[in-house]
């Protein structure tokens, strides 16, 4: 895989396997490689006080409009970057994380694995689990609707 930005991003020989830019007013690129999440400016700088405390991650997720990540790990654990969350008590999957995403909102947290397990998290001061649902074959995308709420509020 190759990445081209205007500016070098020096990788230290990681091979890369997901990048996504934060949907914020501040551009960040997020690069998931050796199951490491670095961050960059967007003129290929390192942000050192964005790291995440894990070093076996699996998927992660941009927060729709927060400079805050979601991230799935290999033993099966969830966590974010986000101070109101407590990283060590948070398994809800037996088996690595496939596939992690936020809602549009940002107050939902979908997370799937690799035995097709998906646990939908709430993120309002937190993360909580809400419900868990077993599929029978392998998910391999989560998409969210970008509904209207105002129309269905009445």
């Amino acid at each position: 895989m190759s990445l081209y930005l205007s500016y070098s991003v020096n990788l230290k020989g990681k091979k890369p396997s997901k990048t996504l830019w934060s949907n914020t007013e501040t551009p960040v690129l997020a690069i998931l490689s050796n199951n490491q999440v670095s961050f960059y400016q967007d003129e290929g700088v390192y942000i050192e006080e964005y790291k995440l405390n894990n070093d076996k991650i699996s998927d992660f997720c941009w927060h729709p409009f927060n400079l805050i990540t979601a991230y799935g790990c290999e033993d099966g654990r969830v966590g974010s970057n986000d101070n109101k969350v407590n990283e060590e008590k948070i398994f809800s999957h037996e088996t690595p994380i496939n596939i992690i995403t936020f809602n549009n909102v940002g107050n939902r947290i979908v997370s799937s694995d690799l035995k097709n397990n998906i646990v939908v998290w709430n993120f309002d001061g937190g993360l909580f689990k809400l419900c868990i649902y077993q599929q029978k074959f392998q998910i391999e995308l989560i998409i969210f609707g970008n509904f209207n709420i105002n129309k269905y509020s009445e």
